[in-house]
């Protein structure tokens, strides 16, 4: 038990440094953050990674905000997806090359 109990702590700690170091790294392809409601924290991103991977689960989408999303985004007739998808993509590439970021 202390062995999986240690194992889970580092595990833990792991998560947590990668999603810090995304949270970190988030906006910089186009030179803007991530709204504040859709954000969390690296160690809140941890906890329900772990607990996700506890239980066996392969995908687990962190937080209401994005949870709706998703679930949305499957509601959502496929056509209707590709035309948001294209006016996003838009948007972001102008804002991307408006600051300076190289080519991808």
């Amino acid at each position: 038990m202390t062995s999986a109990r240690s194992r889970s702590k580092a595990l833990r700690a792991m998560l947590a440094q990668r999603c810090t170091e995304i949270e970190q790294n988030v906006g910089k392809i186009v030179g803007q953050r991530m709204p504040s409601c859709g954000a969390i924290s690296g160690e809140r991103c941890a906890r329900i990674a772990l607990r996700a991977f506890e239980r066996g689960r392969a995908l687990v989408i962190p937080g209401f905000l994005m949870s709706a999303v998703m679930v949305m985004a499957a509601l959502t007739p496929r056509f209707v997806l590709r035309i948001i998808a294209g006016v996003i993509g838009r948007t972001l590439r102008k804002h991307q090359l408006a600051a300076g970021s190289p080519e991808p």
